[in-house]
Protein backbone atom coordinates (compact mmCIF):
# COMPACT_ATOMS: atom_id res chain seq x y z
CA UNK A 1 0.00 0.00 0.00
CA UNK A 2 1.59 3.08 -1.46
CA UNK A 3 2.03 5.45 1.87
CA UNK A 4 0.31 8.89 2.05
CA UNK A 5 2.92 11.71 2.76
CA UNK A 6 1.35 13.73 6.06
CA UNK A 7 1.76 16.83 4.90
CA UNK A 8 -1.76 16.35 3.29
CA UNK A 9 -3.59 15.39 6.90
CA UNK A 10 -1.71 18.46 7.21
CA UNK A 11 -3.38 20.41 4.54
CA UNK A 12 -6.79 19.35 5.44
CA UNK A 13 -6.80 20.32 8.81
CA UNK A 14 -5.57 24.20 7.44
CA UNK A 15 -8.58 24.26 5.15
CA UNK A 16 -10.93 23.30 7.99
CA UNK A 17 -9.61 25.72 10.63
CA UNK A 18 -9.14 28.82 7.75
CA UNK A 19 -12.80 27.76 6.19
CA UNK A 20 -13.80 28.44 10.03
CA UNK A 21 -11.83 31.79 10.02
CA UNK A 22 -12.89 33.00 6.69
CA UNK A 23 -16.78 32.92 8.30
CA UNK A 24 -16.13 35.33 10.67
CA UNK A 25 -13.60 37.74 8.98
CA UNK A 26 -15.68 37.99 5.69
CA UNK A 27 -19.47 37.49 7.36
CA UNK A 28 -18.30 40.26 9.72
CA UNK A 29 -20.08 42.62 7.12
CA UNK A 30 -23.36 41.20 7.09
CA UNK A 31 -24.25 42.61 10.37
CA UNK A 32 -23.61 46.11 9.56
CA UNK A 33 -27.25 46.56 8.50
CA UNK A 34 -28.71 45.39 11.76
CA UNK A 35 -25.72 47.68 13.65
CA UNK A 36 -26.75 50.43 12.32
CA UNK A 37 -30.13 49.90 13.13
CA UNK A 38 -29.94 48.73 16.67
CA UNK A 39 -27.82 51.26 18.37
CA UNK A 40 -27.89 54.00 15.34
CA UNK A 41 -24.12 54.03 14.69
CA UNK A 42 -22.73 55.99 11.65
CA UNK A 43 -21.14 54.17 8.98
CA UNK A 44 -17.57 56.35 10.29
CA UNK A 45 -18.11 54.78 13.56
CA UNK A 46 -18.92 51.13 12.50
CA UNK A 47 -16.02 51.01 10.27
CA UNK A 48 -13.17 52.30 12.64
CA UNK A 49 -14.02 48.83 14.60
CA UNK A 50 -13.11 47.09 11.52
CA UNK A 51 -9.98 49.48 10.90
CA UNK A 52 -9.25 48.45 14.54
CA UNK A 53 -9.46 44.44 13.85
CA UNK A 54 -7.08 45.09 10.63
CA UNK A 55 -4.92 46.88 12.35
CA UNK A 56 -4.73 44.36 15.40
CA UNK A 57 -4.97 41.47 12.99
CA UNK A 58 -1.46 42.80 11.33
CA UNK A 59 0.35 44.17 13.70
CA UNK A 60 -0.31 41.30 15.98
CA UNK A 61 1.19 39.05 13.28
CA UNK A 62 3.96 40.39 13.89
CA UNK A 63 4.24 38.59 17.59
CA UNK A 64 2.53 35.60 16.19
CA UNK A 65 5.00 34.63 13.74
CA UNK A 66 8.06 35.05 16.63
CA UNK A 67 5.94 33.34 18.58
CA UNK A 68 4.96 30.27 16.21
CA UNK A 69 8.74 29.79 15.54
CA UNK A 70 9.42 29.93 19.87
CA UNK A 71 6.70 28.06 20.95
CA UNK A 72 5.22 26.47 18.21
CA UNK A 73 2.37 26.85 15.31
CA UNK A 74 0.07 24.31 17.32
CA UNK A 75 0.51 26.45 20.49
CA UNK A 76 -0.36 30.04 18.12
CA UNK A 77 -3.43 28.10 16.83
CA UNK A 78 -4.88 27.51 20.38
CA UNK A 79 -4.13 30.68 21.42
CA UNK A 80 -6.22 32.28 18.23
CA UNK A 81 -9.44 30.12 17.83
CA UNK A 82 -9.35 30.49 22.01
CA UNK A 83 -9.65 34.79 21.29
CA UNK A 84 -12.20 34.27 18.26
CA UNK A 85 -14.68 32.22 20.18
CA UNK A 86 -14.36 34.73 23.36
CA UNK A 87 -14.91 37.97 20.91
CA UNK A 88 -17.84 36.04 19.32
CA UNK A 89 -19.38 35.30 22.41
CA UNK A 90 -18.93 39.31 23.35
CA UNK A 91 -19.97 40.41 20.33
CA UNK A 92 -23.38 38.47 21.01
CA UNK A 93 -23.53 40.36 24.03
CA UNK A 94 -22.40 43.78 22.96
CA UNK A 95 -24.29 47.29 24.16
CA UNK A 96 -22.22 50.37 23.46
CA UNK A 97 -19.38 51.55 20.89
CA UNK A 98 -16.46 50.84 23.27
CA UNK A 99 -17.74 47.33 23.59
CA UNK A 100 -17.60 46.62 19.74
CA UNK A 101 -13.92 48.61 19.47
CA UNK A 102 -12.59 46.12 22.38
CA UNK A 103 -14.55 43.20 20.86
CA UNK A 104 -12.24 43.73 17.37
CA UNK A 105 -9.21 44.36 18.77
CA UNK A 106 -9.64 40.78 20.23
CA UNK A 107 -11.05 39.18 17.35
CA UNK A 108 -8.55 41.01 15.13
CA UNK A 109 -5.61 39.51 17.18
CA UNK A 110 -7.33 35.83 16.86
CA UNK A 111 -8.11 35.91 13.63
CA UNK A 112 -4.22 36.53 13.08
CA UNK A 113 -3.21 33.94 15.01
CA UNK A 114 -5.65 31.08 13.37
CA UNK A 115 -6.09 32.22 10.04
CA UNK A 116 -3.64 32.53 6.83
CA UNK A 117 -0.50 33.24 9.28
CA UNK A 118 -0.19 30.38 10.76
CA UNK A 119 -1.51 27.92 8.29
CA UNK A 120 0.38 29.39 5.31
CA UNK A 121 3.99 28.66 7.45
CA UNK A 122 2.53 25.40 7.91
CA UNK A 123 2.17 24.97 4.09
CA UNK A 124 5.69 26.65 3.44
CA UNK A 125 7.01 23.78 5.67
CA UNK A 126 5.49 20.74 4.63
CA UNK A 127 5.19 21.40 0.49
CA UNK A 128 7.73 22.86 -1.86
CA UNK A 129 7.70 21.98 -5.50
CA UNK A 130 3.61 21.99 -4.95
CA UNK A 131 3.67 24.95 -2.33
CA UNK A 132 1.41 27.45 -4.87
CA UNK A 133 -1.05 24.00 -4.72
CA UNK A 134 -1.36 23.96 -0.99
CA UNK A 135 -1.05 27.66 -0.48
CA UNK A 136 -3.95 28.21 -3.09
CA UNK A 137 -6.07 25.39 -1.35
CA UNK A 138 -5.33 26.90 1.85
CA UNK A 139 -6.72 30.19 1.14
CA UNK A 140 -8.88 28.66 -1.05
CA UNK A 141 -10.83 27.79 1.72
CA UNK A 142 -11.42 31.28 3.47
CA UNK A 143 -12.94 32.00 0.03
CA UNK A 144 -14.88 29.29 0.12
CA UNK A 145 -16.35 29.98 3.30
CA UNK A 146 -17.05 33.77 2.98
CA UNK A 147 -18.85 33.22 -0.66
CA UNK A 148 -21.68 31.49 1.57
CA UNK A 149 -21.35 33.30 4.81
CA UNK A 150 -22.77 36.64 3.87
CA UNK A 151 -26.05 35.05 2.26
CA UNK A 152 -25.99 32.55 5.31
CA UNK A 153 -25.68 35.09 7.97
CA UNK A 154 -28.27 37.78 6.24
CA UNK A 155 -30.58 34.81 6.51
CA UNK A 156 -30.42 33.53 10.28
CA UNK A 157 -30.37 37.44 11.51
CA UNK A 158 -33.34 38.11 8.98
CA UNK A 159 -34.80 34.49 10.99
CA UNK A 160 -33.45 34.73 14.39
CA UNK A 161 -31.93 38.61 14.46
CA UNK A 162 -27.91 39.28 14.68
CA UNK A 163 -27.68 38.18 18.28
CA UNK A 164 -28.59 34.86 17.78
CA UNK A 165 -26.46 34.66 14.46
CA UNK A 166 -23.62 35.11 16.62
CA UNK A 167 -24.23 32.06 18.85
CA UNK A 168 -24.52 29.80 16.69
CA UNK A 169 -21.26 30.57 14.68
CA UNK A 170 -19.43 30.70 18.22
CA UNK A 171 -19.73 26.94 18.74
CA UNK A 172 -17.70 25.60 16.14
CA UNK A 173 -15.09 28.31 16.63
CA UNK A 174 -13.35 26.40 19.63
CA UNK A 175 -14.30 22.91 19.19
CA UNK A 176 -13.51 22.06 15.76
CA UNK A 177 -9.80 23.59 15.70
CA UNK A 178 -9.26 22.40 19.37
CA UNK A 179 -9.29 18.30 18.09
CA UNK A 180 -7.59 19.17 14.76
CA UNK A 181 -4.23 20.78 16.55
CA UNK A 182 -4.25 18.34 19.66
CA UNK A 183 -5.02 14.99 16.75
CA UNK A 184 -4.09 16.09 13.46
CA UNK A 185 -1.73 18.97 13.51
CA UNK A 186 2.17 18.61 13.52
CA UNK A 187 4.96 21.45 13.39
CA UNK A 188 7.45 20.10 11.14
CA UNK A 189 8.28 16.83 8.74
CA UNK A 190 10.58 15.96 11.02
CA UNK A 191 7.95 14.88 13.41
CA UNK A 192 6.46 12.20 10.82
CA UNK A 193 8.79 8.90 9.82
CA UNK A 194 10.71 9.36 6.54
CA UNK A 195 8.40 12.13 5.55
CA UNK A 196 10.43 15.25 5.95
CA UNK A 197 12.28 13.45 2.80
CA UNK A 198 9.57 14.68 0.27
CA UNK A 199 10.36 18.18 1.91
CA UNK A 200 13.35 20.32 0.04
CA UNK A 201 14.10 24.27 0.39
CA UNK A 202 17.56 25.71 0.11
CA UNK A 203 18.63 28.98 1.50
CA UNK A 204 21.24 30.69 1.14
CA UNK A 205 22.52 33.60 4.17
CA UNK A 206 21.47 36.28 4.40
CA UNK A 207 20.46 39.02 7.40
CA UNK A 208 17.33 39.63 8.76
CA UNK A 209 18.58 43.51 8.64
CA UNK A 210 19.52 42.63 4.80
CA UNK A 211 15.92 41.48 4.16
CA UNK A 212 14.65 44.44 5.90
CA UNK A 213 16.29 47.47 3.98
CA UNK A 214 16.11 45.05 0.70
CA UNK A 215 13.93 47.86 -1.38
CA UNK A 216 12.08 45.26 -3.00
CA UNK A 217 10.13 44.06 -0.03
CA UNK A 218 8.76 47.66 0.41
CA UNK A 219 8.00 47.44 -3.19
CA UNK A 220 5.53 44.33 -2.46
CA UNK A 221 4.35 46.11 0.64
CA UNK A 222 3.49 49.19 -0.53
CA UNK A 223 1.64 47.35 -3.84
CA UNK A 224 -0.51 44.77 -1.27
CA UNK A 225 -1.21 47.78 1.08
CA UNK A 226 -3.09 49.65 -1.80
CA UNK A 227 -4.68 46.19 -3.15
CA UNK A 228 -5.97 45.39 0.25
CA UNK A 229 -7.46 48.61 0.59
CA UNK A 230 -9.36 48.19 -2.60
CA UNK A 231 -10.46 44.93 -1.56
CA UNK A 232 -11.58 45.99 1.91
CA UNK A 233 -13.35 49.16 0.73
CA UNK A 234 -15.78 46.97 -1.02
CA UNK A 235 -15.95 44.50 1.36
CA UNK A 236 -17.36 46.24 3.43
CA UNK A 237 -18.85 48.99 2.20
CA UNK A 238 -20.26 47.07 -0.84
CA UNK A 239 -23.54 45.94 0.49
CA UNK A 240 -24.30 49.73 1.98
CA UNK A 241 -23.48 50.75 -1.39
CA UNK A 242 -25.33 48.57 -3.19
CA UNK A 243 -28.60 49.38 -0.71
CA UNK A 244 -28.04 53.01 -1.96
CA UNK A 245 -27.94 52.26 -5.59
CA UNK A 246 -31.34 50.64 -5.10
CA UNK A 247 -30.75 46.72 -4.24
CA UNK A 248 -32.48 44.44 -1.65
CA UNK A 249 -30.58 43.26 1.16
CA UNK A 250 -30.17 39.97 -0.16
CA UNK A 251 -29.40 41.06 -4.03
CA UNK A 252 -26.10 42.78 -2.57
CA UNK A 253 -25.86 39.97 0.02
CA UNK A 254 -25.70 38.08 -3.18
CA UNK A 255 -22.98 40.11 -5.29
CA UNK A 256 -21.04 40.06 -2.22
CA UNK A 257 -21.45 36.48 -1.97
CA UNK A 258 -20.29 35.99 -5.86
CA UNK A 259 -17.28 37.94 -6.05
CA UNK A 260 -16.16 35.66 -2.68
CA UNK A 261 -16.92 33.00 -4.64
CA UNK A 262 -14.33 34.33 -7.80
CA UNK A 263 -12.08 34.86 -5.54
CA UNK A 264 -12.34 31.03 -4.52
CA UNK A 265 -11.30 30.49 -8.27
CA UNK A 266 -8.43 33.43 -8.00
CA UNK A 267 -6.68 32.06 -4.67
CA UNK A 268 -6.43 28.00 -6.65
CA UNK A 269 -5.69 29.55 -9.73
CA UNK A 270 -3.17 31.96 -8.58
CA UNK A 271 -1.32 29.24 -6.80
CA UNK A 272 -1.46 26.61 -9.60
CA UNK A 273 0.24 29.64 -11.89
CA UNK A 274 2.52 30.67 -9.38
CA UNK A 275 3.80 27.03 -9.41
CA UNK A 276 4.18 26.67 -13.19
CA UNK A 277 5.52 30.48 -13.86
CA UNK A 278 6.75 32.90 -10.89
CA UNK A 279 4.61 34.12 -8.44
CA UNK A 280 5.69 37.99 -9.59
CA UNK A 281 5.12 37.40 -12.98
CA UNK A 282 0.73 36.33 -12.39
CA UNK A 283 0.68 38.80 -9.59
CA UNK A 284 1.25 41.64 -12.25
CA UNK A 285 -2.02 40.41 -13.72
CA UNK A 286 -3.96 39.81 -10.66
CA UNK A 287 -3.28 43.37 -9.52
CA UNK A 288 -4.30 44.78 -13.07
CA UNK A 289 -7.87 42.59 -12.06
CA UNK A 290 -8.20 44.60 -9.00
CA UNK A 291 -7.42 47.69 -11.03
CA UNK A 292 -9.86 47.69 -13.66
CA UNK A 293 -12.79 46.43 -10.81
CA UNK A 294 -12.24 49.65 -9.08
CA UNK A 295 -13.46 51.57 -12.28
CA UNK A 296 -16.68 49.39 -12.52
CA UNK A 297 -18.06 50.59 -8.43
CA UNK A 298 -18.66 53.76 -10.42
CA UNK A 299 -21.40 52.25 -12.60
CA UNK A 300 -21.83 49.04 -10.79
CA UNK A 301 -26.05 50.24 -10.68
CA UNK A 302 -26.11 49.72 -14.85
CA UNK A 303 -27.42 46.26 -15.58
CA UNK A 304 -24.63 43.37 -15.42
CA UNK A 305 -21.93 45.72 -13.85
CA UNK A 306 -22.61 44.45 -10.51
CA UNK A 307 -21.66 40.58 -11.79
CA UNK A 308 -18.76 41.96 -13.86
CA UNK A 309 -17.28 43.65 -10.78
CA UNK A 310 -17.95 40.15 -8.68
CA UNK A 311 -15.80 38.15 -11.19
CA UNK A 312 -12.62 41.06 -11.40
CA UNK A 313 -12.58 41.92 -8.14
CA UNK A 314 -13.48 38.03 -6.75
CA UNK A 315 -10.40 36.46 -9.04
CA UNK A 316 -8.00 39.41 -8.24
CA UNK A 317 -8.99 39.14 -4.50
CA UNK A 318 -8.43 35.52 -4.21
CA UNK A 319 -5.22 35.57 -5.75
CA UNK A 320 -3.72 39.08 -3.98
CA UNK A 321 -4.27 36.56 -0.66
CA UNK A 322 -2.18 34.02 -2.02
CA UNK A 323 0.24 36.52 -4.00
CA UNK A 324 2.62 37.78 -0.92
CA UNK A 325 2.99 34.82 0.64
CA UNK A 326 4.41 33.19 -2.65
CA UNK A 327 6.19 36.01 -3.51
CA UNK A 328 7.83 36.60 -0.46
CA UNK A 329 8.82 32.87 -0.36
CA UNK A 330 10.24 33.18 -4.00
CA UNK A 331 12.29 36.60 -3.21
CA UNK A 332 13.65 35.52 0.50
CA UNK A 333 13.41 31.30 0.73
CA UNK A 334 11.53 30.10 3.42
CA UNK A 335 14.43 28.87 5.70
CA UNK A 336 15.46 31.53 7.57
CA UNK A 337 13.36 34.75 7.78
CA UNK A 338 10.00 33.82 6.49
CA UNK A 339 8.38 33.94 9.54
CA UNK A 340 9.66 37.16 10.53
CA UNK A 341 8.81 39.01 6.72
CA UNK A 342 5.38 36.65 6.19
CA UNK A 343 3.91 38.71 9.33
CA UNK A 344 5.02 42.05 7.30
CA UNK A 345 3.16 41.10 4.43
CA UNK A 346 0.23 40.51 6.39
CA UNK A 347 0.72 43.85 8.26
CA UNK A 348 0.06 45.10 4.90
CA UNK A 349 -2.48 43.46 3.84
CA UNK A 350 -4.75 43.97 7.16
CA UNK A 351 -3.32 47.68 7.37
CA UNK A 352 -4.77 48.10 4.00
CA UNK A 353 -8.12 46.41 4.33
CA UNK A 354 -8.65 48.22 7.69
CA UNK A 355 -7.34 51.94 6.27
CA UNK A 356 -8.87 52.37 2.98
CA UNK A 357 -12.15 51.61 3.93
CA UNK A 358 -12.51 54.51 6.72
CA UNK A 359 -11.43 56.91 4.40
CA UNK A 360 -14.61 55.71 1.92
CA UNK A 361 -16.71 56.20 5.67
CA UNK A 362 -16.35 59.15 6.76
CA UNK A 363 -15.91 60.90 3.28
CA UNK A 364 -19.85 59.37 3.01
CA UNK A 365 -20.58 60.63 6.49
CA UNK A 366 -19.45 64.04 4.84
CA UNK A 367 -20.41 64.24 1.51
CA UNK A 368 -23.10 61.47 1.30
CA UNK A 369 -21.40 59.59 -1.52
CA UNK A 370 -18.77 57.09 -1.85
CA UNK A 371 -16.79 58.54 -4.93
CA UNK A 372 -14.05 60.49 -3.04
CA UNK A 373 -13.02 57.28 -1.31
CA UNK A 374 -13.69 54.82 -4.38
CA UNK A 375 -11.26 57.14 -6.47
CA UNK A 376 -8.82 57.24 -3.92
CA UNK A 377 -8.15 53.41 -4.51
CA UNK A 378 -8.76 53.06 -7.91
CA UNK A 379 -5.28 55.46 -8.39
CA UNK A 380 -3.91 53.84 -5.26
CA UNK A 381 -4.60 50.01 -7.28
CA UNK A 382 -2.88 51.39 -10.30
CA UNK A 383 0.37 52.72 -8.55
CA UNK A 384 0.15 49.44 -7.33
CA UNK A 385 0.23 47.51 -10.55
CA UNK A 386 2.86 49.90 -12.03
CA UNK A 387 5.04 49.18 -8.88
CA UNK A 388 5.08 45.47 -9.60
CA UNK A 389 5.82 46.10 -13.01
CA UNK A 390 8.90 47.92 -11.93
CA UNK A 391 9.85 45.33 -9.72
CA UNK A 392 10.65 43.22 -12.48
CA UNK A 393 14.02 44.91 -12.76
CA UNK A 394 15.15 44.85 -9.03
CA UNK A 395 16.71 41.94 -6.94
CA UNK A 396 16.43 40.96 -3.39
CA UNK A 397 18.85 39.36 -0.95
CA UNK A 398 17.66 35.78 -0.19
CA UNK A 399 17.71 33.96 3.28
Amino acid sequence: MRHIYYGWWILASSIVIVYLFGTVLFGFPAYYPSLITTFGWSRGQLLFGNTVLQWTFGLSGLVWGILAERRGIRFVLSIGSGFVAAACLLFGRMQALWQLYAICFVLGAGLSAMGYLTNQMLQARWFASRRGLALGLVNSAGGLSGSAAPVLLTFLISRFGWRAAVSVTDVFLWTIPFLLIVFVIRERPEETISDHKQLKVSSAPAGLKEVLLSPVLWIVIGSVFFAAGTVGTTLHLLMLHLRDSGFSSQAAAGVISLELAFSFAGRLGFGILADRFSAHKVGIGTFALLAASSLLLFVISLPGMAVAFAFLQGLGHGALVSFFPLILAEIFGIEKNFGRVLPIGHLAYSSGLGTMPIISAYAFDRTGSFTIGFTVNSVMTWLAVFGLVGLLSREAPRS
